[in-house]
């Protein structure tokens, strides 16, 4: 197929009011913050195409790859990654943090009769490099595209809010990186589940 014909078939719209239909349930489905993939655009453009298009056989209408690539095409959607997800902040988190931060500094400083002995000998206060780790943890999610999402292209930040679903239940990958580089703590995978991963899970 030439390049025109290609560019052709894409601006080409055999159900334009199904599109239009489509799109707007789109854009409001996004507005709530609620993720979007190929199976809610076949599902939602069946069941409007009959709703619409009340005298037209259903079986007319295919959702072929080729007619959901113009569809995107002609809407300027794209599948992108999440890059903000709305979490529900603990209200005393404020109180906690600094708790922390008040703790960590009065428990780091050196005592005042040992002061210059411990300032000379260590970097950190009162804190061998020994006893400073860094710890990381990296989501591994069950589903590949459980953080991607169909959104606008021009949008720069794709955010959807916290689901309950299979996110809540994957992996996690825990490092640990002392500061003196020696490795004590080994990679750990935690399984997070509802205590029944022997059984269904």
């Amino acid at each position: 197929m030439r390049k025109e014909d290609r560019v052709a078939y894409t601006k080409r719209v055999l159900w334009p009011e199904l599109e239009d239909r489509l799109y707007s349930e789109f854009i409001e489905w996004r507005k709530g913050g609620r993720t979007v993939r190929q199976g809610w655009f076949r599902i939602q453009s069946q069941f409007q195409f009959r709703g619409i298009y009340l005298e037209v056989n259903p079986a007319v209408f295919r959702f072929s790859n080729r007619w959901f690539r113009g569809f995107l095409g002609r809407h300027k959607i794209s599948l992108g990654s999440i890059t903000k997800k709305a979490q529900k902040i603990p209200s005393d988190y404020e109180v906690l943090i600094l708790n922390w931060l008040r703790f960590n500094r009065r428990d780091s400083q050196p005592r005042r009769d040992r002061y210059w002995e411990v300032a000379l000998k260590r970097p950190v206060g009162r804190y061998e490099l020994s006893n400073i780790c860094n710890l990381d943890e990296t989501p591994l999610p069950f589903e590949y595209l459980e953080e991607k999402t169909y959104d606008l292209i021009e949008e720069k930040t794709v955010w959807v809010k916290e689901s309950l679903g299979w996110d809540k239940r994957q992996a996690s990958l825990v490092l640990c990186v002392f500061a003196d580089g020696v490795p004590r703590v080994p990679p750990m995978i935690i399984f997070r589940g509802t205590g029944k991963r022997l059984g269904r899970e």
